[in-house]
């Protein structure tokens, strides 16, 4: 029913939440589409649902056409490395998305180093969030090599992970190459 008035709204909308409505892959397909149509929505927040990694893919795809949306909160569902690719391999067509939320979902290494393939790419995003995921230092250390490519990129976030010592020393190393990012957080990782 929401997603029906949404499609039915979809010309003067520009902030659509819809956080903790049970919303899952096939709920994305739906909304991909309107997503795809729209051409005044900035805001798509859908944190706290059922979305895996095939609904994070029809976003994706969404994504590669669409050229108005700047923020896309996908915190709290239950996307993993492929969902986190698919949105990785968008950041490579999408330049008006700056607000990328993953956080509290099941991106492991593989889906971060899509990601910051992109990332390298990307002139857009100014804020990623990979909060509490499963990142280790492969994950990181992509990280750190988009980052001496990246220079739009304000915020990273990979807190609550997998990232060692080793990982941390890598985005330290790219911190002296970039000079875009003024917030790395890293809390409560396994740095020692």
């Amino acid at each position: 029913l929401a997603i029906a008035s949404v499609e039915q709204h979809r010309q003067r909308l520009d902030c659509l939440a819809l956080e903790s409505r049970r919303l899952d892959d096939s709920s994305c397909e739906l909304l991909s589409a309107c997503l795809v149509r729209s051409d005044t929505l900035k805001v798509l927040e859908l944190g706290d649902n059922e979305i895996s990694d095939h609904g994070a893919a029809s976003l994706a795809e969404a994504l590669k056409q669409n050229h108005t949306l700047t923020s896309l909160i996908l915190v709290d569902n239950q996307i993993a490395d492929m969902g986190a690719g698919c949105l990785g391999a968008a950041l490579e067509h999408n330049q008006t998305l700056r607000i990328l939320v993953l956080g509290d979902n099941y991106v492991g290494d593989e889906g971060a180093q899509r990601v910051a393939m992109a990332l390298a790419r990307n002139a857009s995003l100014t804020s990623l969030d990979l909060q509490n995921n499963e990142v280790g230092d492969a994950g990181a250390t992509s990280m750190a090599e988009a980052l001496q490519e990246n220079s739009t990129l304000t915020l990273l976030d990979l807190g609550i992970n997998k990232v060692t010592a080793q990982g941390a020393t890598a985005l330290a190393k790219a911190l002296h190459v970039n000079t875009a990012l003024s917030s790395l957080l890293l809390k409560a990782n396994e740095i020692g």
